[in-house]
């Protein structure tokens, strides 16, 4: 009798057992079938931070629909097709949230699917969610009928791709007037909104398309005004600069403006490479100028001479982009040493633009007896690595500078 009752007892156990599981797999069935979104709902509830967000139709396409004399046409159809087919879109509504700071946020939290064609309202107005993509849209009324083919309908708050059919087509068209405006021909604003990034705010990033010089720029905290020839707008109270293709001359150019914060930028060309391969480069910053890396072909006995700032050394015409010890006075193509490169003596850094310190040889206690600022200077002889006054009638290419203060040059 106790054995019996024992086997009933186990019977039960995995009777409770079996119940057991069978309701939580049919409770995780019905969980797991909720977090989708079945294409035929007419309420999907969507979880806002799920990955199902990306798969709803969140492009919004609205219009008015007219008749021949250009009155409101009410109760008019728009049926929705794929562009070239005859499959009909499927058509939604959708609720929003309201417009918060800087950024357009949606409460995606209901999609409801709308019949297809949509039917205009009184004032002849529609509009409808759908998928991103192409369609054509076939409108008709009491007196009217037209339609609309191969039109492009997305979001622009999703990020999109484009794609072309063939190498030939070109994928994007950004298309602006050709009269000159006061405001600049701005093609494309870019920032980011609601970014902490300082820089970024409101839209300081901008690519114009002018005639004349600024025939294609990326500007940054700047507009041309085409009309006066003037650079105008400044977004923020920051340096201005601009990257171009000079429209009159083809040269690639890059500039700044040297006063950071007045009203209209001051903008000056730094950088410019000619259409026929020509470059050159200047600064404005005080005693910092133009600067490039050269090998250093310094050698004293067989071996390579450590440079110091002020050095006056000459370029190597035997070897392109090396520097050498002047073999002479007044040695042609001299500069002046900005430092050693720390990691391999090597190379050295020397600058031809702005302003730098030279040796020279003089105390501070006879300044004014050898050289006086103002003066020109050259090299002082072979081996030398110092600058002396230079006398009429010198070699204009011997010419390393001025002399400004003290042992600082003006390098023209």
């Amino acid at each position: 009798m106790s054995r019996y009752l024992n086997q009933l007892k186990f019977i039960a156990v995995v009777v409770v057992s079996v119940v057991v599981m069978v309701f939580f797999l049919f409770s995780g069935a019905e969980v797991a079938e909720a977090a989708e979104v079945p294409e035929n709902a007419e309420a999907a509830k969507v979880n806002k931070t799920s990955d199902n967000v990306l798969k709803l139709p969140q492009a919004t396409y609205s219009g008015k629909v007219l008749d021949t004399q250009g009155r409101p046409l009410a109760g008019a159809s728009v049926l929705v097709f794929k562009t070239g087919t005859k499959t009909k879109a499927k058509l939604f509504s959708m609720n929003f949230a309201v417009r918060k700071g800087d950024t357009r946020e949606y409460d995606v939290k209901t999609r409801i699917e709308v019949p297809n064609p949509v039917i205009a309202d009184q004032g002849g107005r529609f509009r409808f969610m759908i998928a991103g993509g192409d369609y054509d849209l076939h409108i008709k009324g009491r007196s009217t009928a037209y339609s609309l083919t191969d039109v492009t309908i997305m979001n622009p708050f999703t990020p999109h791709a484009i794609t072309i059919k063939s190498p030939s087509e070109i994928p994007l068209t950004l298309v602006e007037r050709a009269e000159k405006t006061h405001k600049g021909n701005v093609a494309m604003l870019m920032n980011r909104p609601g970014s902490a990034d300082a820089n970024n705010w409101p839209a300081p990033y901008r690519i114009i398309v002018n005639k004349g010089e600024n025939g294609w720029a990326l500007t940054f905290n700047a507009d041309w005004d085409g009309i006066n020839k003037t650079w105008t707008r400044r977004d923020l109270p920051m340096r201005s600069t601009f990257f171009r293709i000079n429209g009159e001359t083809h040269a690639l150019e890059y500039g700044n403006d040297y006063r950071s914060r007045i009203s209209a930028p001051v903008m000056e060309t730094l950088f410019r490479i000619s259409a026929e391969g020509e470059f050159w480069m200047k600064s404005h910053q005080g005693g910092v100028g133009p600067a490039m890396i050269l090998h250093n072909n310094v050698m004293v006995n067989g071996k390579r001479r450590l440079l110091h700032q002020g050095d006056v050394v000459v370029l190597d015409t035997d070897n392109p982009y090396s520097v050498i010890a002047p073999r002479k006075y007044a040695d042609h193509h001299p500069m002046t040493v900005l430092y050693m490169d720390p990691d391999d003596t090597s190379l050295v850094h020397v600058i031809f633009g702005g302003g730098a310190r030279v040796n020279t040889p003089y105390e501070h206690s006879d300044f004014g007896k050898i050289i006086n600022t103002g003066d020109r200077l050259v090299t002082e002889g072979a081996n030398s690595f110092r600058a002396i006054l230079a006398v009429k009638g010198v070699d204009p290419r011997a010419y390393l500078g001025r002399i400004s203060s003290f042992n600082f040059i003006s390098v023209p």
